[in-house]
């Protein structure tokens, strides 16, 4: 999946994969978003065997859309 991509709602599924691709991060920081306090990563929609997950792109979208508004705040604030 390229970075510059967009992800549409009613898009399917994405990987865990796909998504530390979309935002260059690993694994382990994905599912540390999932603990964050403001604004946490949804959890997977599907969890077919092991470590394969499958995250609803509507969810991934509106989570993407929150987290920019989220950036933009904090850089008013500072």
């Amino acid at each position: 999946m390229n970075t510059n991509t967009p992800i549409t709602p009613v898009s399917g599924y994405l990987t865990s994969s796909q998504l530390c691709e979309r935002f260059l991060i690993s694994t382990r920081t994905l599912f540390r978003w999932q603990s964050k306090k403001t604004n946490p990563l949804p959890e997977p929609t599907i969890r077919p065997s092991g470590t394969y997950n499958l995250w609803s792109a509507d969810e991934i979208y509106e989570w993407e859309e929150r987290e920019k508004a989220l950036s933009k705040q904090r850089s008013k604030n500072h």
